[in-house]
C-alpha cells in the first residue's frame, strides 16, 4: 500500500482537517498530503514566509530550486518540525500536481517523526540522491529574470507587504532585484 506524508512545524497533530482550498477544484475544501517523504520535508517551514520552491518530477524524485543565493540554508537551517505518516485512506485523490494528493475528509496519522533540523535532513537526502538541488548559481539567467518579474508583480499586488513587516523585510533582503523592479514599475505607473 502506498504511504502518504505531511510535513508541519505544528506538534501533536492527530489529524489534518479539511480546510485548504483545492487547487484542482476551488469549490471544495481539502487536506493535502504527499506520497514523497522527502518532498514533505519542504513543508516544514516558516508559515509567515511560506515559500516552497520544490516539486516532484514524474519519476518521483523530489527537486528543489533556489531563487536566491543560499535559499535552502536561509529557509531551513534553523527549522524544526514533524513528518506525519498518514493512516491508509481510500479517499486520497491524485491532484494535477506530481506528488500531491488530497482528501475531502480528515486525514488521520499513525506515526509522527520529529525532525530536529530540517536543513540537515534535506542536505543528507541531497547527498544520498533522494533530492535533486539546483543551486541559484546554476539556474539559467532567463529563468531567474522571469521569476523576478513574477515576484515583482507579486510584491506590487501585495502593496510591498506593508501589513507584514517580516515578509516585507524578507523580500527586500532576499529578492532585492525583484523588489527594485517593483519599485521601478510603481514609479512608472505614477508618472
Amino acid at each position: 500500500m502506498k504511504k502518504f506524508y505531511h510535513g508541519s512545524t505544528n506538534a501533536n497533530l492527530t489529524r489534518l482537517n479539511v480546510i485548504s482550498k483545492c487547487n484542482d477544484n476551488p469549490s471544495i475544501k481539502c487536506a493535502y498530503v504527499t506520497d514523497n517523504y522527502y518532498y514533505a520535508l519542504f513543508y516544514i517551514r516558516d508559515m509567515d514566509i511560506n515559500i516552497v520552491t520544490a516539486w516532484v518530477k514524474e519519476n518521483g524524485v523530489a527537486c528543489y530550486e533556489e531563487q536566491f543565493e543560499n535559499q535552502l540554508e536561509v529557509l531551513y537551517k534553523h527549522q524544526k518540525g514533524y513528518i506525519y505518516h498518514c493512516k491508509e485512506n481510500e479517499n486520497f485523490k491524485k491532484s494535477n500536481t506530481n506528488g500531491i494528493f488530497y482528501s475531502t475528509s480528515p486525514v488521520y496519522f499513525e506515526k509522527v517523526e520529529q525532525i530536529e533540523n530540517v536543513y540537515f535532513k534535506i542536505t543528507d537526502a541531497i547527498k544520498n540522491g533522494k533530492i535533486k538541488l539546483r543551486k541559484f548559481k546554476d539556474v539559467p539567467k532567463e529563468r531567474i529574470e522571469a521569476l523576478y518579474r513574477a515576484i515583482a508583480t507579486n510584491i506590487l499586488k501585495n502593496n510591498f507587504f506593508e501589513d507584514n513587516q517580516k515578509l516585507k523585510d524578507f523580500y527586500h533582503k532576499h529578492y532585492h532585484i525583484a523588489w527594485n523592479l517593483a519599485l521601478e514599475e510603481r514609479e512608472e505607473k505614477r508618472t
